[in-house]
């Protein structure tokens, strides 16, 4: 890091999104193929939506993904729109009252 560089830090609020693919490894000990072809579409589903919301791609590890967002919202409102894409229901309609 040159001189210039450490007097003038820039930084940069982000929000920050993880995914993954749910029961990934039991998928993998049961079919690998099967596998496969859900971390394709993972990543298909990620390098499609991720524009739409401001986002873009830091890393992949394994089935998992790191997406930067500058606002929190983009970043809930791609989380919320992956889920739906890959056929999950959405969080409110997911969420079922404890008390009845």
């Amino acid at each position: 890091m040159g001189a210039s560089e450490s007097a003038n830090p820039t930084r940069e609020l982000a929000a920050i999104m993880f995914s993954d693919i749910a029961g990934y490894t039991a998928i993998m000990g049961r079919d690998e193929r099967k596998a496969l072809r859900a971390l394709d579409d993972h990543r298909d589903l990620l390098r499609t939506i991720l524009p739409r919301f401001n986002g873009r791609l830091v890393g992949e590890i394994g089935d998992g993904t790191l997406s930067s967002f500058h606002s929190a919202l983009d970043a809930v409102n791609c989380a919320r729109g992956s889920s739906g894409a890959a056929g999950r229901p959405q969080p409110e309609t997911a969420h079922r009252d404890p008390l009845g």
